[in-house]
């Protein structure tokens, strides 16, 4: 009788879970029949740009590279916006109200970071699949490595401080087309390096050993170039880093100053009973080479 019971209860787990397979296909096969990704997803053209909402999370900061001016950046994103072509009933499809596609399948804002220094982006971004409500909602998150430019001021070395940005844009759409949104509410105030402000959306970010992660702010734009009518959106994610100089203080400044020192101090030394100086001569050769290797070591890792 218990295997009985128990042979019935397996038999009908796997029918529901067959029968909430085929319901899904069903339901992929009712959204993507006639749909096409290369479209803008509305009905009507004339209806007003496309929202999307944009929320980047600073995740960490990997690599300056002082020498070419570039910043190598992990960073989340999550876009999302409203398609009129992927909506549904739930209760025609067993009260299926989310549906998880892969993001090729469907339309998506062509967001680029203006800024990246070798447009490699594509090669190390994650792919992801998109969330699709019944109510037309998608959402997409994903991950990006990628280098930005930015202008250092390396005056002040290894003492400095540099504010940096990146900024996301369509690359085709224009503000007729697509309108970009933050989650949250534009900071309209001045970049301030020396006081640190509301960070709740780095609350993923990986503090860096060499660059400290003072200031955060973000802001949207519209932006008339000289080839189109329209005005192009983008959002500009500011941030500004101070360097720890304690590494170099403790691997340059301190070593080099010891070596200064001990090399000025050989030349007061007396003269050995023969009257030969190669007790400075050797003093002086060890403190340029050991000079040469601390500067070769530092060179190596700004690279």
């Amino acid at each position: 009788m218990k295997n009985s019971q128990l042979f019935l209860r397996i038999l009908v787990l796997q029918w529901l879970i067959v029968l909430g397979w085929s319901q899904q296909k069903q339901l992929i096969k009712y959204l993507f029949r006639d749909y096409h990704k290369e479209l803008r997803p509305v009905k009507d053209e004339s209806s007003g740009p496309t929202n999307v909402t944009v929320q980047l999370y600073f995740k960490q900061i990997q690599k300056v590279h002082e020498n070419d001016q570039i910043i190598t950046l992990y960073c989340w994103i999550e876009e999302y916006w409203q398609d009129e072509f992927l909506m549904w009933n739930p209760e025609d499809f067993g009260n299926i109200k989310s549906l998880h596609v892969p993001s090729e399948m469907i339309w998506k804002p062509d967001l680029l970071v203006y800024n990246n220094a070798n447009m490699n982006i594509k090669e190390n971004e994650m792919q992801t699949n998109v969330q699709i409500e019944h109510t037309g909602k998608i959402s997409l998150f994903r991950a990006i490595i990628t280098d930005i430019t930015c202008d250092l001021q390396m005056e002040k070395f290894p003492y400095d401080q540099q504010i940096c940005f990146i900024m996301l844009a369509s690359w085709s759409y224009d503000g007729s087309q697509i309108m970009l949104n933050t989650a949250e509410q534009p900071t309209e105030t001045p970049l301030d390096i020396k006081n640190r402000t509301n960070m709740a959306i780095l609350n993923h970010y990986i503090p860096n050993m060499e660059w400290k992660l003072v200031d955060f702010r973000y802001r949207n734009n519209l932006k008339y170039y000289d080839c189109c009518p329209n005005p192009y959106p983008d959002i500009s994610y500011f941030f500004a880093i101070k360097r720890n100089p304690s590494y170099y203080l403790f691997t340059l400044i301190i070593p080099s100053a010891f070596i200064t020192i001990v090399t000025v101090i050989g030349f007061f030394t007396p003269h050995s009973s023969t009257g030969e100086n190669t007790e400075k001569v050797s003093l002086g050769v060890t403190a340029l080479l050991s000079l040469a290797i601390i500067c070769k070591f530092h060179s190596q890792n700004t690279i």
